[in-house]
């Protein structure tokens, strides 16, 4: 399975650095361009191969060999082009190495680390959600099980009025990306999809930090990338399968490459690319309509000002490529979305509602201040470059890139204005997401901020030993991932509550069916039963491990009787009550596969609060550990 799901990624990925190497210039790209072009690639060609699998849908009813013939007919002409295409010149020697070299290279090993935590905390957001949150399992994964199992019908079942709340007019790039990622596997696996979302994230530091290396030194690269992949909340919804990560890295790559259209002999190709990832953004979901109209009217506007519609006329030509898929299934396949029900003329009042006003500004204060699920928000720290000569340093079509997400922050708010739905529930339940749409392309254009474009002639003191260095450099980050993979081994899967060695044997406590999300606070670890709870003890595969003893803390809201089974055998009974006790459960004897201890109680659980939608508790265990 997992051979399939690369090959389709790999298939998409290879697709797509060809159409962005076509686009890039009037030669074949150099060899540094590919670090720019690779990872621009990756979610360049899951937004191609989304189209091309919805195409086949709507003509097959088994989408994947048509959709399979259309990649590979996409990759042997763009390959074609690009075998007509002359090399590219010789480039200049790079100069000599600066004393700064060492402060990069301490940075991007920081870096390298931060990557390693990044894929580790990835891959256990995606363990503790194997079927995507909330968005991923009820809109994205349930619009793709469509798309894979409902043939030609799959758009009558989109539009069932039971499912409205599934939101079926949000465009399909994400659904059809994960639909051909399973067309490929030949069922719906979870690590498919999650893969996919995995990928989006990746490209998306991989573009951040190549882009700004093109017009600012690596040292701004590199811290960059340092404050995207620090970024605790945008590490863990890379791989939950939500569509603001995919939308991120689409207004990530019609701003970069906007910016980096002054560089270089071709800015028609990179803009007509531009426009592409615009239309992508409108693509994965219905913020990105907004996008591509304002960073339409930002980079228009200015060619035409500056006498230059030939420009304009290539990125509105990408930009109408991006948007076909998009408008014919906003016209034939969409119901109307919840945003545009009633008519907008009667809520134009509520521009002037001083009320909205001050809920949406107080929620952008609270969720701004969150944002990012840092212990601390940097934002003060980032904003001093911007305070002083920050905005000078950008040139060109930067200021255009900069005006697109002015203009993008200044339409969320308006629709929040004019929102049919109950203000205070719509702005609660999409803010943080909004802030992470923007995320990149704000860090980009903070970097962009933070430093003036290195001269190449710029001079300073060279290093006399550049090989020194770099053989440190790697020295440290192979240290620091040894150091870090070795913490990571010793510490708890997201599913498990205790881990112990013992009498030469590894045993493990994993939370089974019946349990509430695992809780933490400090040092203190704790997770509340739904009413019949079972916790799964493990060895590491010894064919018989024991005796030895579970011992845990015990606590529910109110008195009541709990019991501990394995099988019919009742192991352990008590009351627990407000106050935290202490059990112990010892001489058990593990002989095979996994024994499970089965709790239950006498009542039902208590609300733990009088909110709508409270979670009833009944107990709950503390500190679980084997002995």
């Amino acid at each position: 399975m997992i051979l399939s799901v690369v090959i389709a990624l790999g298939f998409a990925w290879l697709l797509g650095t060809l159409a962005a190497s076509a686009c890039w210039s009037r030669q074949r790209p150099a060899p540094a361009d590919l670090l720019l072009l690779v990872p621009l690639g990756l979610g360049l060609g899951l937004g191609l191969t989304s189209i091309f699998f919805f195409a086949a849908s709507l003509i097959a009813n088994e989408p994947r060999g048509l959709a399979a013939g259309m990649d590979g007919l996409a990759i042997a002409g763009l390959s074609w082009c690009l075998w007509r295409k002359p090399p590219a010149a010789a480039a200049k020697p790079r100069p000599p190495a600066r004393t700064g070299l060492l402060v990069t290279a301490l940075v991007g090993s920081i870096l390298g680390q931060a990557a390693v935590v990044a894929v580790v905390v990835s891959a256990r957001a995606y363990e503790a959600e194997p079927l995507g949150s909330w968005d991923g399992w009820a809109i994205w994964n349930m619009h793709a099980r469509f798309l894979f199992h409902a043939g030609p019908h799959w758009a009558d079942a989109l539009r069932q009025p039971t499912l409205n709340w599934t939101h079926p007019d949000y465009p399909l790039l994400v659904p059809a990306s994960v639909a051909r990622a399973w067309a490929w596997v030949g069922r719906d696996a979870p690590l498919a999809s999650g893969l996919v979302s995995g990928a989006f994230g990746a490209a998306t530091a991989g573009l951040l930090m190549a882009a700004t290396a093109r017009l600012r030194p690596a040292l701004v690269a590199f811290t960059g990338g340092l404050v995207l992949l620090g970024t605790p909340f945008f590490v863990t919804f890379a791989s939950n399968e939500h569509a603001d990560i995919p939308l991120g890295f689409f207004i990530l790559a019609t701003l970069t490459l906007l910016a980096l259209s002054q560089r270089g002999g071709h800015p028609a190709g990179a803009l007509a690319l531009a426009g592409l990832t615009a239309g992508l953004a409108a693509w994965t979901k219905n913020e990105g309509l907004l996008f591509a109209m304002v960073v339409s009217f930002a980079l228009v506007a200015r060619e035409l000002v500056r006498g230059s519609p030939r420009l304009a006329g290539a990125f509105l030509g990408g930009l109408l490529a991006g948007l076909l898929p998009v408008i014919y299934f906003k016209v034939m396949l969409a119901p109307p979305g919840d945003l545009v029900s009633g008519g907008i003329t009667a809520r134009l009042g509520q521009l002037l509602d001083a009320s909205r006003h001050r809920l949406i500004l107080a929620s952008l204060w609270r969720d701004a201040m969150r944002f990012g699920e840092w212990c601390f928000a940097p934002f003060l720290v980032m904003l001093l470059p911007l305070a002083g000569p920050g905005w000078r340093r950008f040139v060109g079509r930067e200021w255009s890139a900069a005006a697109a997400v002015a203009l993008t922050a200044a339409g969320y708010y308006t629709v929040y204005l004019l929102t049919p739905l109950d203000l205070k529930w719509h702005v609660d339940n999409s803010m943080v997401r909004l802030l992470i749409q923007l995320w990149p392309a704000t860090i980009f254009l903070w970097c962009l901020a933070l430093s003036a474009e290195e001269s190449s002639a710029s001079s300073g003191r060279t290093l006399r030993r550049p090989g020194v260095v770099l053989a440190g450099f790697v020295l440290l980050n192979l240290a620091g991932t040894g150091v870090l993979l070795s913490l990571f081994a010793r510490q708890l899967a997201p599913n498990e509550m205790a881990r112990a060695r013992t009498g030469g044997r590894e045993f493990s406590a994993v939370l089974g069916e019946g349990w509430f999300a695992r809780e933490g606070r400090g040092s203190d670890l704790w997770v509340w039963s739904r009413g019949e709870s079972r916790l799964l003890l493990r060895a590491d595969g010894s064919p018989a491990a024991g005796p030895f003893t579970v011992a845990f803390g015990l606590r529910s809201l109110d008195a009541r009787q709990v019991t501990a089974k394995i099988g019919d055998r009742i192991v352990w009974s008590g009351v627990a009550g407000p106050m935290l006790s202490q059990v112990r459960i010892p001489g058990l004897q593990l002989s095979s596969g996994d024994m499970t201890l089965v709790f239950t109680t006498d009542r039902p659980g208590v609300p733990e609060s009088g909110a709508t939608g409270a979670r009833a508790l009944t107990f709950a265990l503390y500190h679980p550990r084997i002995e």
